[in-house]
């Protein structure tokens, strides 16, 4: 019995084609026999017709002797002796005309006897054939021989039945023989199917079928239950095979949840930092804790942040989490062992490992053989290194330096931030400053130009006797007012909070201020084509551009007409404000001795709010102002 599965496959199938192969072979022998006998039992039957042929031609010799009679007769006398002899002891028989018949030699007792019998009588019947023909018709032997022929005919004919009778019947036990062999084949044929179909079943089938569940049982994720051996030959090689994937996937899979594990130590530790560093605004805090984290991580004995100073020649210690012996400094030279390939490396991590020469100066002896450190390098620029230590030889484990990486990154960011969050203060400050000054520009300084003009002429006035009383008075409106705006500057301080308003009406405010004092009273005026509702901090610089404007008119031009238009064009606000004072180059400022700022104020509060501020303007040709600044949608409303 073959122990692979495909040889035994190959002997059920063998077996099979083989029994297909007899029950051919066996019908082809049938169907051969079958027509034998068909042969035998058809010359057999031909000898009783040849009794009968040869009686008849006797006796139609001795009626009207003839030529053509005798020899039909000798015909029929040669054919029966030759099909007898043929039927008796197997050989050559006459069949049909021109052909020849060959005959087996009986097999069966029965027939053999009946052939004996048909024999015996035939030599009695044949001497009297002879007889017949050798005498003359007419004669006493003639018609002897013819009475003989009579009456042994009867018994000859009888007995050439019974021997065809015994030929049929040793034919129709052939055929059933062979019948019940056929059927012997197709049983066996069938059985063998059943018993194939049931071992395929039982030894191929069901092995497969378990074996695919346990497939899908480890596909879901069970690497624990192994793989029982089912099945023979390669079904059981396949499970085999199979509980070797399961071994190595769960080894897999053993190693990917440690790996998991430490990634998501990893990532929990980052987050920390992160949260550290969006929290807290301390960097020595968030310094803290990444060394605190890194130890951790990295199993190290210890764990130290050095910072570069801000020559870039020296690492200043800013961090550390460990015992004291572990260092034996807190400052040194940049460039010098370890620190050096620091500065020279991008994003690797170097490993120190027997090279004392080449170790950090601030870690003590035996710690400075065995410790991981990383630069922390923002845009290219060193900032300083994180360093975990250890006394034990491959004590931190490989994946260390990508970790003590991603470390590093982070305190760096956290200096970074840390960084723009003192210049955002800083520029926060100077923001202020600014706002002040412009404020101050706007309001103050420009009021108290105004108070110095009318002190002057009303000094001036004195010296000639004349009476002050009006100008002292608008000089008194103008401290109220004055008063006012320090009050209103001091609010918008603490506030900074204004809600949206229509810019026409600010406008209005703004112009009816402005030219008070001034002689030109009447001649002002405010076209507002489009009006609409703009964010406090839009309409706030564009009231200071337009006071600027409107108060460089009437002070510094002595313009006699001062228009101020609103509207908007092609997706943009557009404020225009234009006198017919005396004009100026805009390319060059007043040699007066004094200070100007306000042309520089007024660009830096177009750009501020997104818009372009134009002059045009030439000596004797009055000025023109005009501001165009984008409209947002959802913040400016028409």
């Amino acid at each position: 019995m073959p122990r692979s599965l495909v040889g035994r496959f190959a002997l059920l199938f063998g077996g099979f084609l083989l029994l297909v192969f007899l029950s051919g072979f066996s019908t082809f022998h049938l169907t051969t026999i079958q027509r034998q006998d068909a042969l035998v039992m058809n010359l057999a039957g031909r000898q009783r017709m040849l009794v009968q042929t040869m009686v008849r031609r006797a006796l139609a010799q001795a009626v009207k002797p003839s030529e053509i009679n005798a020899q039909a007769l000798e015909e029929a006398f040669r054919t029966f002796n030759a099909t007898l002899a043929a039927l008796r002891s197997g050989g050559q028989a006459p069949y049909l005309p021109g052909s020849i018949a060959t005959i087996p030699v009986p097999s069966d007792s029965e027939t053999t006897a009946r052939l004996d019998e048909v024999a015996r009588l035939w030599d009695g019947f044949r001497a009297q054939v002879q007889a017949l023909i050798a005498s003359k018709p007419g004669e006493p032997e003639f018609f002897q021989a013819l009475g003989e022929i009579d009456r042994l005919s009867g018994p000859l004919l009888a007995a050439t039945d019974a021997a065809v009778r015994s030929f049929e019947r040793t034919a129709t036990r052939r055929v059933e023989r062979l019948r019940w062999l056929q059927g012997a084949f197709i049983l066996t044929a069938l059985g063998l199917l059943a018993g194939g179909s049931w071992w395929t079943y039982r030894k191929v089938v069901g092995p497969l079928h378990r074996l695919e569940q346990i497939a899908h049982r480890i596909g879901h994720g069970d690497f624990a239950s192994p793989v029982p051996y089912v099945g023979i030959g390669e079904i059981n090689r396949l499970a085999k095979s199979l509980e070797t994937m399961r071994q190595q996937l769960k080894i897999a899979h053993d190693d990917l949840e440690s790996r998991v594990s430490a990634r998501a130590r990893e990532l929990e530790a980052i987050y920390e930092v992160g949260q550290d560093m969006v929290s807290r605004l301390e960097v020595g805090q968030i310094l803290d804790s990444v060394v605190r984290k890194a130890r951790m991580l990295l199993g190290g004995e210890a764990a130290a942040l050095c910072l570069v100073d801000e020559s870039g020649g020296t690492l200043h210690l800013a961090a550390f989490s460990g015992p004291k012996e572990v260092l034996k400094g807190n400052h040194t030279r940049v460039g010098n062992g370890l620190s050096h390939n620091m500065v020279l490396g991008q994003k690797a991590v170097f490993h120190c490992t027997n090279c004392e020469e080449t170790c950090c100066a601030l870690i003590a002896m035996p710690f400075a053989h065995n410790h991981l450190a990383a630069p922390l390098r923002i845009r290219g620029e060193l900032l300083g290194a994180l360093c975990v230590i250890t006394s034990e030889t491959h004590h931190i484990p490989p994946e260390g330096s990508r970790l003590l990486g991603m470390l590093a990154d982070a305190a760096a960011i956290a200096l970074n931030n840390a960084r723009l969050y003192q210049q955002g203060k800083e520029l926060a400050a100077l923001e202020e400053r600014e706002y002040i000054a412009r404020e101050m520009h706007d309001s103050l300084a420009q009021t108290l130009s105004y108070l110095h003009l009318q002190v002057d002429a009303a000094l001036e006035e004195l010296t000639q006797g004349t009476d002050v009383r009006d100008r002292l008075m608008r000089v008194r409106e103008t401290l109220l007012r004055v008063a006012q705006d320090v009050r209103a500057i001091i609010t918008t301080l603490h506030t900074r909070t204004v809600f949206p308003r229509s810019l026409g009406e600010s406008l209005r405010q703004v112009l009816s201020q402005t030219i008070q004092g001034f002689p030109i009273d009447g001649a002002a005026k405010l076209e507002i084509v489009e009006d609409w509702t703009v964010p406090p901090e839009t309409a706030t610089e564009v009231q200071r551009i337009v006071q600027e404007a409107v108060t460089n008119a009437c002070r510094y031009a002595r313009a006699h007409h001062v228009a101020v238009r609103l509207y908007q064009e092609e997706g943009m606000g557009v404020v225009c404000v234009e006198d017919d004072g005396i004009g100026f180059d805009p390319q060059r400022l007043p040699d007066d001795g004094r200070p100007h700022f306000g042309l520089s104020i007024m660009q830096a509060r177009a750009a501020r709010i997104g818009g372009q501020l134009m002059i045009h303007s030439a000596p004797g040709q009055g000025t023109q102002v005009l501001l165009r600044w984008p409209l947002r949608s959802g913040t400016e409303n028409t």
